[in-house]
């Protein structure tokens, strides 16, 4: 031991176990048999570039602190339940775990970079995640993908419960090149021949600017930057800019998101799929249902648009479902497949717009789709009956969240003709809206009925109220919402569009009349119309006084 700062250890070598503290300018190794106990506190104060702590067979609980200089490897066949905090310098080699040992402890490189860590065992634990930070400024250097990279690999063959930070909180220049967690995983994170191709579970959150393109030679495919089983908790993986390599899970949990600063890439060159990722998918979920949160295209509300392929289901080929602008099986960024068929979640572009088939007139389950009979509210009994809007992200709005209008008169042929020379009047205050108030407690849907259940016949459009309207929620600056239909230009003010249709009580065929075929009906089918529990001739000419 020393504590003066021109002090220095070649090597500490220790048959057992090692306790106590260590405080010198300088060192080498230490090396222990055993284990390096949760006692001990190694602190160095002078830079040197070629340092390693290594425990043979039992854990590593020390505190190790580099007040400057870098650290070349840390290494144990047990768990490392300490923690390692670089200050000036870099974990230039590797943090390994092998046997059954867990990385417990936390790992920040506060002004350097993370080359490289593998753990055979579990990053982290339900209860108690761990944080990986890794902090240089890269916003001064080259604008090349391996100066601005501050980690390079992160890779567990167990579960993964980790807060990631591959950018510094100044600049969010950071990058990363690989984050995975696999029953097989090398330290290079590919699988070896002979060991389970398994993925494995992550819980936490994942912050950096980009990942850079990853591309083998042969076979030439791209690599994925991240890969996980299921993306658990309230997880969240977020790219400030986009990410240069797929994203690849097998399902994405209710209460998770991925945040795209910017927009949803593609790969502009032939592919070879590998591990569930068509040739331009740029984000791939493997389950069918898979996706259960939320995807956010644009978090940035910046220029960010979608170019690249989001593809679900089938991790061994094609693509049960592709979205993309062109050329799939639906297309974006309005995309027509149901929540429900994809797992509930949604994958949106932001500001977000309302998702024109996911949204539901009334009780009747029934889709709509502007100036189409499936967009007309059929109201005979209203009680309980509402609209509801969904949307491709969450919406709160702390105000009045939309603004609704009638249609009085003028062209109704689509909703163009409507915008440009129709005449309508504003009755918001006539239906009553419940949206979340809060960012935080959003969801992708706004719900509205008529006060009082008082239904009126008409068309009518519904548009975000103004500046504290209907908000896009985890979008910078919080945007309006936008609402066009995507079939013609989205510059246009467009609306949210439905009819209301109020049928009698006595209109039995619902042709929007009480004419001869409903009497017709009746005497085939007697109703009770007065409620007096017989469907008689007293019931028959209440229909015939309101055919007159």
């Amino acid at each position: 031991t020393g504590t003066g700062t021109d002090n220095i250890v070649l090597q500490v070598r220790i048959n057992g176990d090692l306790t106590g503290d260590v405080t010198v300018g300088q060192f080498f190794r230490i090396d222990a048999d055993g284990g390096i106990d949760d006692g001990l506190t190694i602190t160095q104060t002078m830079s040197k570039q070629s340092i390693t702590v290594r425990s043979a067979l039992g854990g590593i609980g020390a505190d190790i602190i580099l007040e400057q200089g870098s650290l070349d490897r840390v290494e144990t066949q047990g768990d490392f339940t300490g923690s390692l905090t670089i200050e000036n310098g870099n974990l230039n080699q590797i943090i390994r775990i092998t046997g059954s040992g867990d990385l417990l402890g936390n790992i920040r490189v506060e002004n350097g970079i993370i080359n490289k860590i593998w753990v055979q065992g579990d990053i982290g634990t339900p209860t108690k995640p761990v944080t990986i930070f890794a902090g240089k400024d890269v916003s001064q250097l080259p604008a090349n993908d391996a100066g601005r990279i501050t980690i390079w690999y992160l890779l567990c063959r167990g579960d993964m419960y980790a807060d990631i930070t591959a950018s510094d909180g100044a600049s969010k220049e950071g990058q990363f090149k690989r984050i995975r967690a696999n029953e097989g995983a090398d330290e290079d994170g590919e699988i070896p021949v002979g060991l389970s191709d398994i993925p494995r579970d992550f819980t936490g959150t994942i912050e950096a600017y980009t990942a850079i393109e990853i591309v083998n030679s042969s076979p030439f495919e791209q690599i994925p930057c991240i890969m996980f089983d299921d993306v658990l908790g309230s997880s969240t993986i977020q790219f400030f800019d986009e990410p240069k390599s797929p994203v690849t899970i097998n399902s994405l949990s209710t209460d998770s998101k991925i945040l795209f600063g910017d927009g949803l890439a593609v790969v502009a060159r032939p592919l070879v799929p590998m591990i569930g990722f068509e040739e331009d998918s740029m984000l791939f979920i493997g389950d069918t249902d898979g996706l259960k949160g939320q995807v956010i295209v644009n978090q940035g509300d910046g220029t960010g648009t979608w170019l690249g392929e989001f593809g679900i289901g089938n991790a061994l080929g094609d693509p049960t479902i592709e979205i993309k602008p062109t050329g799939g099986d639906d297309t974006a960024p309005f995309y027509t497949t149901l929540p429900a068929t994809l797992g509930g979640g949604a994958i949106g572009l932001a500001p977000f717009n309302f998702h024109n088939k996911g949204s539901l007139l009334v009780d009747l389950g029934v889709s709509s789709v502007q100036f189409d009979v499936n967009s007309t509210v059929t109201v005979s009994n209203p009680n309980d009956k509402e609209i509801v809007i969904e949307h491709y992200g969450p919406v709160f709005a702390t105000g009045t969240p939309l603004e609704i209008h009638k249609h009085v008169s003028g062209p109704l042929g689509t909703e163009t003709s409507w915008e440009n020379s129709g005449v309508d009047n504003d009755v918001t205050s006539s239906w009553d809206q419940s949206v979340s108030s809060t960012e935080v407690l959003s969801e992708r849907t706004a719900t509205i009925s008529p006060v009082n259940d008082t239904w009126v016949s008409g068309w009518y459009r519904a548009k975000p109220a103004g500046a504290t309207g209907l908000k896009s929620a985890f979008v910078t600056d919080t945007p309006n919402a936008e609402y066009h239909s995507g079939h013609g230009s989205a510059a246009l003010d467009d609306y949210f569009y439905f009819r209301v249709l109020v049928l009698s009580f006595f209109d039995l065929n619902g042709n929007e009349s009480v004419d001869a075929p409903d009497a017709v009906l009746w005497v085939n089918n007697p109703v009770d119309f007065n409620n007096d529990s017989s469907a008689d001739t007293v019931d028959f000419q209440m229909l015939i006084n309101n055919m007159e």
